[in-house]
Order: structure tokens, then sequence, then C-alpha cells
């Protein structure tokens, strides 16, 4: 891998079906794909997302890949996340 690459996965490894499905209807907006998709159709999605964010977590710890878990407290990780990424740039 580049040196100056920041490589990072984000996952929703500890949330159950039911919290990422509420999750996606509760922020989603008119142009989210999600709008016009029934709630099956979410359900199925949201157990396929989780199932394979808890292999990818594995993955990514294999093989030295930072993970991000964005299971809970999204934005606060995220902008946790971002103030890691700025820093790391800057010491490039």
């Amino acid at each position: 891998m580049e040196e100056d690459t920041i490589l990072l996965f984000l996952g929703t490894p500890r949330q159950t079906i039911d919290e990422h499905f509420n999750e996606i209807r509760k922020y989603q907006n008119e142009k989210d794909w999600t709008c016009d998709r029934s709630d099956e159709h979410i359900l199925e999605h949201s157990k396929h997302w989780i199932s394979k964010s808890i292999e990818y977590e594995k993955e990514c710890k294999e093989l030295n890949i930072w993970f991000v878990d964005t299971s809970f407290n999204r934005e606060k990780v995220l902008n946790y996340t971002l103030e890691n990424i700025i820093n790391d740039i800057e010491n490039m």
C-alpha cells in the first residue's frame, strides 16, 4: 500500500437488524435509495449489511486495515475518525 494512502472501512457490526433498519428509516431523505423501498427490502438489506460488517471487521483486523465501527454514536465516531485522518495527513 502507498505510504500516502489512508484506507479504512466503515461498518455496523454491533447493531441488531432492527436497530440498523430503524436508523435507515430515521435518517433517510427523499434522495436516498431507501425511500422507495419496502420495509421488507430494507430489513433484508440490514440483515446482509450486519452480517458483512461482522465479516469485514474480522478481515480488517487480520489485514491491519483501519475498521471504524459506526454502530452507535455515529456522528461522534465519524467526527473522531475525521480528526484522526486530518492528523495522519498532517503527519505524512
